[in-house]
């Protein structure tokens, strides 16, 4: 199966010269974990709650003043839509990432795969094998 089969599409961004309160105010409107920080249609960065949390709220910053540049990952780890499931695993194991941007053209962003996304694909693939045994 490739990333393609099991990414999630929707993918939320945000530009690097925002504010950490507006990325955290857009986290929680969306309803998500992170942010792909996008500038001129290009794939810049990654901002994660974590992030703010222990890079900026831990050191008693303001965050109305905190870029999102400053404090997002800048190198990210993208895949592929044809990336196999398991492939895209090894990667996240590899860089110690919870989600992994999928992007074409090297820079246009048209997915994002995360830890659960993996873990829904594995139970439905278990799911099928207990049907197999079972006949």
């Amino acid at each position: 199966m490739w990333l393609s089969g099991i990414m999630t599409r929707r993918t939320v961004s945000i530009g690097s010269e925002a504010s950490l309160v507006e990325a955290a105010r857009r986290m929680s409107e969306e309803n998500v974990g992170c942010l792909l920080v996008i500038d001129d249609g290009k794939l810049v960065g990654m901002l994660t709650d974590r992030d703010i949390v222990t890079r900026a709220v831990l050191e008693r910053k303001d965050l109305e003043k905190c870029k999102v540049g400053d404090y997002m990952t800048k190198e990210v780890v993208t895949a592929i839509p044809e990336t196999d499931v398991l492939e895209a695993v090894k990667i996240m194991n590899r860089y110690q990432v919870r989600r992994l941007p999928v992007v074409e053209g090297g820079k246009d962003v048209v997915g994002i795969v995360s830890i659960a996304d993996v873990a829904a694909y594995a139970e439905s693939i278990l799911g099928e094998v207990a049907k197999m045994r079972k006949r």
